[in-house]
C-alpha cells in the first residue's frame, strides 16, 4: 500500500510546473502613481544611457512586482550596470596597455568587468528581468480585467459595423475530383 501524496502547496520542489503562476495586475491607476514615485527616486550621478534603461524598467510590465523594499537592490543593480558600462568605455578607449615590466598586455579593467557580471546577472535574476527568470518565479501578466458591460458594447459594435465577410465572395461549388460534372 502506498503513501497518499503531499498536496502540491506542501511539496519542497516549488518549481514553476508545479504551481500555477502568479497573476499580476496591470494599469491601475494606483500602480502607476506607485511606480512614478519610485522610478523618481533614480541613483545620483548615473550615466545618460542607464538613466534611460532606470526609466525604461519602471514602465515596463515587470515593475509591476517590485516594492518599495525592493529599491535599495534595484538601485545597486543599476548602479552596478552604469560602473559595468563606464569600465567598458575605459576598456574600449585602450585595450592593450603596457605590464609592470614593459611587456604589452589585456587592460586590466576586463577583469574588473567580467567580476560584475555574476553580481548583475543575479540581481537581474531577482527581479524577472529576462524571460527565464520571469517563468523561474512564475509570473504571468495580465491586463486589468474588462467589465462585462466593455465586453457586450465591444461585441455589438462589431456586430454592427462588420458585414459578413461571406458575403464579399461567391459560393463556388467544389470541384469534383474525378473531373466528373456534378
Amino acid at each position: 500500500m502506498s503513501r497518499p501524496r503531499k498536496p502540491p502547496e506542501k511539496l519542497q520542489d516549488r518549481r514553476a510546473s508545479r504551481t500555477a503562476p502568479r497573476l499580476v495586475e496591470l494599469g491601475d491607476e494606483r500602480d502607476q502613481r506607485r511606480r512614478a514615485e519610485l522610478s523618481a527616486r533614480i541613483p545620483p550621478k548615473l550615466l545618460a544611457l542607464t538613466t534611460q534603461h532606470w526609466h525604461a524598467y519602471w514602465r515596463s510590465d515587470i515593475a509591476a512586482i517590485a516594492k518599495e523594499e525592493d529599491l535599495p537592490a534595484l538601485q545597486q543593480l543599476f548602479m552596478l550596470r552604469d560602473e559595468r558600462e563606464r569600465l567598458w568605455r575605459s576598456y574600449k578607449r585602450e585595450r592593450l596597455v603596457v605590464g609592470s615590466r614593459g611587456q604589452v598586455v589585456v587592460n586590466p579593467v576586463l577583469g574588473s568587468i567580467r567580476a560584475l557580471g555574476p553580481e548583475i546577472t543575479a540581481l537581474e535574476n531577482c527581479f524577472g528581468l529576462n524571460p527565464r527568470a520571469r517563468t523561474r518565479l512564475g509570473l504571468s501578466f495580465v491586463k486589468a480585467a474588462r467589465t462585462l458591460a466593455d465586453v457586450n458594447r465591444e461585441a455589438l459594435s462589431r456586430a454592427e459595423s462588420d458585414a459578413d465577410p461571406r458575403d464579399a465572395y461567391p459560393n463556388p461549388t467544389p470541384p469534383n475530383p474525378k473531373g466528373e460534372p456534378g
